[in-house]
Formats: structure tokens, sequence, C-alpha cells
């Protein structure tokens, strides 16, 4: 198969499945071994489902708002699930660097990862640039439901469960920044608050 021809699916299918399936393409012998791949993909494939199970619940929900118009409370129900962010933020630098050694150590392995951030499917973009996208998610999250608040009336069925939702994002994205400047010291990759 032509690494410039995978199927556009999602991007948190890149890391968790077309990269490793172009790893297993491109060679006869494994380019890196699947305890190294699970290793270099941390908590990733947890989160890929934790977000389909999220998108499939947030789904639902639109669909039927009119009889039941509210959020919040899917994210208060899922928080336990969050803490795989946190562990990701947590191990991010050691994933990676981890990653580049394993580049260096092999030749045939980083020209495959080159090609593969060639490809269309990686938009020309680094495999790095993919793998922030988690680091990402909770501000994302904690702004999502900030401006939902903004638009609730205090009175409302979802407002409670909105703040609620609120401090279980932020809580995960203090103890993943906190994590960070302690232990994993991405300052040019987090913005310090």
């Amino acid at each position: 198969r032509d690494l410039h021809s995978f199927p556009t699916r999602r991007s948190s299918d890149l890391l968790t499945v077309d990269f490793p399936q172009a790893l297993k393409e491109a060679s006869i012998h494994p380019l890196i071994s699947d305890n190294d791949m699970k290793f270099i993909l941390g908590p990733l494939p947890q989160l890929r489902q934790f977000n389909e199970m999220l998108l499939s619940d947030l789904e639902e929900r639109i669909r039927g708002w009119r009889s039941n118009p509210k959020v919040a409370d899917i994210f208060v129900t899922k928080g336990p699930f969050l803490k795989h962010y946190s562990e990701y933020m947590r191990d991010f630098k050691a994933l990676g660097e981890y990653f580049e050694e394993q580049r260096k150590k092999y030749p045939k392995l980083d020209k495959t990862v080159m090609d593969f951030e060639c490809s269309d499917r990686c938009q020309k973009l680094g495999l790095r640039h993919y793998m922030l996208k988690p680091v990402q998610r909770m501000p994302q999250y904690s702004l999502l439901l900030e401006q939902y608040l903004q638009k609730l009336d205090p009175e409302c069925e979802d407002y409670e469960d909105t703040l609620k939702a609120i401090k279980i994002v932020r809580g995960v994205a203090d103890h993943a920044n906190e994590a960070i400047r302690l232990k994993v010291g991405l300052s040019n990759y987090w913005p310090q608050s």
C-alpha cells in the first residue's frame, strides 16, 4: 500500500491505526516492536476510545435535544475517564524523546516515519504535531463549556452540571499543568497561566 493513499478518517486514527499500519506494511521485519509502539503511543488508544464515546453521546444528545436539552451531564459522567489526558500530558515529553531515540537507532524506521509525515494523510505535518493535539484538548473542553455556560440561564436545568463539568475539566487541566511544570517541562508546548 502506498503511504500517500490512506483513506480520510478521523485524525485520532492517524496515530493509533494508520501510523502503526504504515510501519507494519513498510517491512517484513518489524521496524519497531509492539512493546515500543505501545510505549510511544501511551494512553492514546484509550483517549481515542474515550473521545469516540464522548462524541457518540454528544451526537445522540443533540439529536434528542428537544426532549433533553442539556449536555454538561455527559462531561460530569465521563469525568473519571479524563485522567487519561493527565497521564498523556505528564508523559508527553518522555514519549516523544523515546520515539526520537528509536528513530535515530533505526534508520529504516526514521525513513518510514518521514515518508508517512510527507503523505496526504498527515497533510505534510509531523507526527509531533498530532501527538500534541491531546495536550490541547482540555483547554478546548474548558473553553467550550465556559462559552456554553454564558448562554445558559442560571435557572436552566443544565446550569449546575455545567459548573460541575467546568470544575472537572479545569481540575484535569490544572493537574496536567502542574505535572508538566514539575516533571515534564513543556513550557514550549503548553502556555503557562
